[in-house]
């Protein structure tokens, strides 16, 4: 959240974040060996789960601001709105890296954080890591935060998930190599326990790469993942598109840490779906 001085001198959104990601990230980046940052620089994201912290940082350094953009582009074309004062809301954030839903949703809803829990479920160790340290060091007040390695973690602490409406979120998650298809099982089922944990009202939001790379696009679960809900929760509403979202790159600036390299895209290169509950009540649809 924005301090007031910072709103006072006219700082832009994110300025928490930008601080955080110099003392978080940008440090461990540059902490890094000169050989562990080239190797790490030779890939092009697509972390698994066993590659080393120095993927995760590199990872999070040269993407997370970028995919927190894309997801709160998505959110607003979608119309998910913040929840409203007599509203509890929980976020549990899927293959989540270093929390980069939760830096979307701090960004977007910043007098909403009391009225939102944020669960992320990610594998990678340094990852989980990362994201604890970023979310600490912005200083979100989330109603309460937990992280966890797996679904099946997640489950056992949190059987039941307490708050009015429930968002289930993908950033950047249904294209990367190490997704297998028992993992979308996983993730489709725990949908169904959540839409039938009623009176919750759930929806569900992943963004993803849109590009034409014949690897990626063979590996992409989105289908397996919507053949998976349509089976198990018909209840739910599917929508898909694209969307153009400008890219932004850490670059250094000598004066405030950090600064970011701004490259508008000139195609939709972004692409949301978006599975949501549909009724005359419905509060994810605004009006």
């Amino acid at each position: 959240m924005l301090k007031p001085s910072d709103q006072a001198n006219g700082y832009p959104d994110g300025v928490s974040y930008d601080r955080a990601f110099d003392t978080v990230v940008n440090r461990a980046w540059k902490a890094l060996s000169q050989e562990d940052r080239e190797r790490a620089s030779s890939r092009q994201g697509d972390l698994n789960h066993d590659d080393p912290p120095s993927y995760a940082i590199r990872d999070t350094h040269n993407y997370q601001r970028s995919h927190a953009d894309a997801f709160k582009k998505a959110m607003t074309h979608v119309s998910i709105e913040s929840p409203s004062p007599e509203q509890t809301m929980a976020v549990i954030d899927i293959g989540g890296g270093a929390a980069t839903v939760a830096v979307a949703i701090s960004e977007a809803w910043p007098d909403h954080m009391a009225q939102i829990s944020y669960h992320l479920i990610e594998p990678h160790e340094a990852m989980r890591k990362l994201g604890r340290k970023l979310l600490s060091a912005m200083g979100v007040p989330f109603d309460r935060t937990s992280f966890h390695r797996s679904v099946e973690k997640f489950r056992r602490g949190y059987s039941e998930v307490k708050a009015d409406r429930v968002l289930v979120t993908f950033s950047y998650v249904l294209h990367q190599s190490a997704v297998r298809d028992s993992d979308v099982d996983e993730w489709v089922e725990l949908i169904q326990h959540l839409v039938h944990l009623r009176p919750h009202q759930v929806a569900v939001l992943a963004t993803t790469a849109e590009s034409s790379n014949p690897n990626m696009m063979q590996r992409d679960k989105t289908g397996r993942m919507r053949e998976g809900v349509d089976a198990l929760e018909p209840s739910l509403r599917y929508d898909t598109g694209r969307l153009r979202c400008g890219r932004r790159f850490p670059s250094d600036d000598p004066a405030n840490g950090v600064a970011w390299s701004s490259y508008p895209s000139e195609y939709g290169n972004v692409r949301y779906v978006y599975w949501h509950q549909s009724s005359p009540r419905d509060p994810w649809i605004s009006s």
